[in-house]
């Protein structure tokens, strides 16, 4: 039995290496198979000497394979390059947000269920779900860079057949992962709400993601805010809700990955009265 061991790297088309983190390389018939690190290098211990095709893959690139020859007890170093995927996207045209009028049902007056007095915000699963496809229009917003990644944007709204309170916003995703990344949501039909909630005129929701092993995204923060209606000659206090993920721990961590993260708290405590500049959301004042 032996180990083979390499470094996985890009190069795009300007001819200079590229690193490329989270790659899956595979020894096929043994089902080998491991994820690269941060670094680009991989490790795939045990292989039986013989040939065997190594296959290498990563979203946005074009896979490789190649046959390799393993000597027992020895170790095969490897250095693969892979080619970006050419990706022309179409023309844009910006638009007025339209109304959504013509997806699918169901509709909550023939499915009582889905009743709610309260915003609950959809994950990136939803996306997918039939019920939430069949009640809402999907729109391809444009790209953007945040930092090192190029997030793509998709407007959702929600079905004007609805009668009651749903969800419109964003859903950013990271172009190379699918990873969601980010959210901004807004409650829509704020005015078919409960007799009780009569005085909330727009809820926000805005949800960010952190990716914490390879393919693995947890919700990082939350920042919700429920927008008061005014009230004559008297001061209106908005309610929010802020969370933060602080910490969080692997039974067994993925290779390259700490097992526990321990992040620093934020400085606003629970129950606590904030002015509105301290809200990441309050921007988003409708």
């Amino acid at each position: 039995m032996v180990t083979g061991a390499g470094c996985l790297r890009s190069a795009d088309s300007v001819g200079h290496g590229v690193v490329v983190s989270d790659g899956r390389c595979s020894a096929r018939r043994h089902r080998h198979e491991r994820f690269s690190g941060a670094e680009g290098q991989f490790l795939v211990p045990t292989v039986p000497a013989g040939t065997h095709e190594l296959v290498v893959r990563r979203i946005g690139f074009v896979p490789q394979r190649q046959q390799v020859v393993v000597v027992a007890n020895g170790t095969l170093a490897l250095s693969i390059s892979l080619r970006r995927v050419p990706v022309r996207l179409t023309g844009m045209t910006a638009r007025p947000t339209n109304r959504c009028t013509s997806p699918s049902l169901p509709d909550s007056q023939r499915f009582p269920e889905v009743r709610e007095t309260f915003m609950a915000i959809p994950s990136i699963i939803d996306l997918a779900d039939p019920a939430f496809v069949n009640n809402h229009c999907f729109t391809y917003a444009g790209a953007s860079t945040q930092g090192n990644e190029t997030w793509f944007r998709l407007d959702v709204r929600a079905s004007e057949r609805l009668r009651t309170p749903d969800v419109h916003g964003a859903f950013f995703l990271d172009s190379a992962t699918a990873q969601l990344r980010r959210m901004e949501l807004e409650l829509s039909r704020p005015d078919r709400l409960p007799s009780a909630l009569r005085s909330v005129r727009s809820v926000i929701a805005h949800s960010t993601f952190v990716e914490i092993a390879p393919g693995l995204s947890i919700l990082q923060s939350v920042c919700a805010i429920n927008w008061q209606k005014p009230r004559q000659g008297t001061r209106v206090s908005h309610g929010a809700e802020l969370q933060h993920m602080l910490a969080w721990e692997f039974t067994t961590a993925p290779p390259d990955v700490e097992r526990v993260t321990i992040r620093t708290a934020p400085r606003w405590r629970p129950a606590t009265q904030l002015p509105g500049t301290v809200l990441p959301c309050a921007g988003a004042e409708p």
